[in-house]
């Protein structure tokens, strides 16, 4: 989950409205990192939700996860990256490698980013990355996360909302 449009009341919001429709069962450090894509924009706050779900991937992701993204005022442009009141994307689905048109599991970016792979690696850290043999901590190693800032009061507050 991530947000540079007013990030902590959007964020607040939309792990309420996540908590509402799957089960909320862990929520990562909330990091201030620079926005990826080289545009002029404030600073994102980033974290990772590890939720339980019955629901099925691609229903989660353009159903479930589109419609918070919606209600909270998420317009998609052209742009991917352009700012945004929330973005929420499936960064894994369990143990399910998935390569299909608009959905690819796990996420190739958790290998790229580390605003993704620190927060994965802290809900889940003996994690080997489904489909390809490798180790979170291993990911996690490569990257360099100096311009992760930890928001802890911010963590806190968005914790309790569960």
């Amino acid at each position: 989950m991530g947000s540079n449009i007013e990030p902590e009341l959007n964020m607040l919001r939309a792990v309420q409205s996540l908590s509402r429709l799957v089960k909320v069962i862990g929520i990562s450090t909330v990091y201030r990192t620079p926005p990826v894509g080289g545009m002029y924009q404030p600073d994102f706050l980033n974290c990772v939700i590890r939720v339980e779900t019955e629901t099925g991937p691609r229903e989660l992701k353009f159903h479930v996860l589109r419609s918070v993204e919606v209600a909270l005022g998420r317009v998609r442009s052209r742009n991917r990256y352009a700012s945004r009141t929330i973005d929420l994307d499936m960064l894994m689905y369990g143990d399910k490698v998935i390569s299909s048109p608009g959905l690819r599991l796990p996420d190739p970016d958790i290998f790229r980013r580390p605003f993704l792979a620190e927060p994965v690696r802290e809900l889940s850290p003996g994690l080997t990355i489904p489909g390809s043999g490798r180790r979170i901590e291993e990911v996690v190693s490569s990257m360099d996360l100096t311009k992760m800032v930890p928001m802890n009061d911010f963590t806190k507050k968005i914790r309790s909302v569960l």
